[in-house]
């Protein structure tokens, strides 16, 4: 359930959920998108794609200390496309309802910029988060969040647009 009240500077908030409430069934969409960006006549520059709300979220969390790279192949370019691949086969069928939900928020009011979007596939099993390379790290922060620091413990990597991964963030080992 979704808390409608004040809103988080770094993103949507979980209300606190009744364990005896039945839980309610997987969501059927299967894609969420950004809304599309506004209209202008000026040059991008890669600040552009930091939202307001992502530059928060990298400041509270503190994007440094947190976004670490097991590897990395090269340097990202800011305008190049890519996603995050997320194994979601551990998670059980509530933090998969919880984080999709999460990312529907998320992405549906704008906070992860324009040009973000999400799939996930009809199991569930994995989630792609697209975006630009200029807010990779960024949008690691949004998947620690949506996963409630599940993707710690299952890794995940930034795939380009040539299928190879770029960014490997290597899980830790349960309990530590």
């Amino acid at each position: 359930m979704w808390n409608q009240g004040r809103a988080s500077d770094i993103g949507p908030q979980h209300a606190h959920r009744n364990k005896n409430t039945p839980s309610s069934p997987l969501p059927a969409t299967l894609e969420i998108l950004s809304p599309p960006p506004l209209t202008t006549a000026r040059a991008l520059q890669p600040s552009d794609m930091i939202t307001d709300v992502l530059a928060s979220l990298a400041r509270e969390l503190d994007l440094e200390r947190r976004f670490r790279p097991a590897s990395q192949t090269r340097a990202l370019r800011p305008f190049e496309r890519g996603y995050w691949l997320v194994d979601c086969t551990p998670w059980d069928a509530d933090l998969k309802r919880s984080a999709w939900g999460f990312l529907a928020d998320y992405l549906g009011k704008g906070a992860a910029g324009w040009g973000t979007s999400c799939r996930r596939d009809a199991a569930f099993s994995w989630i792609r988060l697209y975006c630009w390379g200029g807010v990779v790290g960024h949008m690691y922060l949004v998947l620690y969040l949506m996963s409630k620091r599940r993707v710690l413990y299952t890794g995940t990597s930034w795939i380009g647009a040539d299928g190879g991964a770029v960014v490997v963030m290597g899980a830790r080992p349960a309990g530590g």
